[in-house]
């Protein structure tokens, strides 16, 4: 039978055991998930669908809503955006499109033109809304 001189075959196998346990508790440690973003985003989701079918069913009449980006969609405009839009051009209008998992687009519609704005909800810094 083979056995090793000298006191190193105990720190052999010491550390082979204290690895295997290192093994072992780093598989049976509880894998992360990202459920809690997950749920913060289906809640942006829900709460951006349902003011968009407010501001569907009211045809813009009683119900506001103002979003503040922290980043504008377009460069050198304003950071605030309102809905129900508008401005001085009347052929110009701005709605709220689809909305994701995790972002919200603007259709607008000026003139022969069409032209649809993605941002994530990360650039989404408040949203205010209110009842006339």
């Amino acid at each position: 039978m083979f056995r090793p001189k000298g006191k190193h075959w105990i720190a052999i196998a010491i550390t082979l055991i204290l690895s295997v346990i290192a093994v072992t508790a780093i598989q049976a440690a509880p894998k992360s998930t990202s459920t809690q973003a997950d749920d913060k985003n289906q809640n942006m989701r829900t709460l951006l669908e349902r003011l968009k079918l407010k501001l569907e069913d009211n045809g813009g009449t009683d119900f506001t809503v103002t979003f503040q980006f922290a980043l504008p969609l377009i460069k050198d405009d304003t950071m605030w955006w309102s809905y129900p839009y508008s401005n001085e051009n009347p052929d110009m209008q701005r709605t709220i499109g689809e909305i994701g998992d995790d972002y919200i687009c603007f259709d607008e519609l000026a003139g022969e033109g069409f032209v649809t704005r993605c941002t994530p909800f990360s650039n989404i810094v408040t949203i205010g809304y209110s009842d006339y």
